[in-house]
């Protein structure tokens, strides 16, 4: 009986003799500041009232253009990479300890007035009272609360009245 293990173990290394294998090659676009699925704001010559949230969808081609997804557009947009500029920092969030002021806010996010109360429908009540929120919520049909935290309040939460 033959074992099927008996073949030559010098087949199954390289030979000595071999050239060894390439070297891995570098990305063509190294210095790439917008990686595929990194976010931009597109800004286009003609001027900033056209400016757009884009996301990059493909590796820049050569001619330094990538397809990117428009928020204006909802959809696949060709942009040169040089019109494309990183995101803005986002403003630190609110610290410190919640409070029972609130902010009211219309349907495009426009404060309309600040008040005190102790939960969500007493804060409703007191909002409704006044004229500006009142027209705003026939107008948009309702209107939105946020709690305040300390960190967003002008004046210190001891010295409210």
């Amino acid at each position: 009986m033959s074992k099927s293990s008996d073949v030559s173990t010098a087949s199954m290394t390289a030979a000595p003799d071999a050239a060894p294998a390439p070297a891995p090659m570098p990305p063509a676009e190294s210095g790439n500041a917008f990686p595929v699925a990194s976010p931009a704001v597109y800004v286009p010559e003609e001027g900033e009232e056209h400016r757009d949230i884009v996301v990059v969808l493909s590796e820049p081609d050569a001619d330094n253009t990538v397809t990117a997804h428009s928020v204006k557009h909802n959809g696949p947009i060709r942009v040169p990479l040089a019109m494309l500029q990183p995101l803005p920092e986002l403003p630190p969030g609110p610290e410190g300890e919640v409070t029972d002021w609130w902010t009211v806010t219309d349907a495009e996010g426009a404060e309309l007035a600040r008040v005190q109360a102790p939960d969500d429908p007493r804060a409703r009540k007191v909002a409704l009272r006044d004229p500006k929120v009142a027209a705003a919520s026939r107008r948009d049909n309702g209107f939105a609360l946020r709690r305040l935290r300390t960190s967003e309040l002008e004046v210190p939460v001891g010295e409210l009245r």
